[in-house]
């Protein structure tokens, strides 16, 4: 049981629609940290620029095929906060 669960987790962690989750938020931190920076606010700014950079990381290990660990599980949920809705 534990095998199988682990192989649909590792299956959605590399699918296309957790791909495009990880480049959005990387995409939106990056965004968000310039915007920042240019009000002055270079403190908060480097805190999204951690965020995007760890996420970076993983989203790495995932396009490489790798297998996500605890570690990487702890990284993303600690790196992904939502302010507002994804929009399509």
């Amino acid at each position: 049981m534990d095998t199988i669960l682990n192989d649909y987790i590792q299956d959605y962690l590399h699918s296309d629609k957790f791909i495009e989750m990880l480049e959005y938020f990387v995409a939106k931190y990056n965004e968000n940290a310039d915007s920042i920076r240019k009000s002055g606010l270079h403190k908060i700014a480097e805190f999204l620029d951690d965020a995007k950079d760890k996420l970076l990381v993983i989203l790495d290990k995932v396009k490489a095929g790798e297998t996500l660990d605890k570690s990487d599980a702890d990284i993303i949920l600690n790196n992904i906060h939502l302010s507002a809705p994804i929009k399509k």
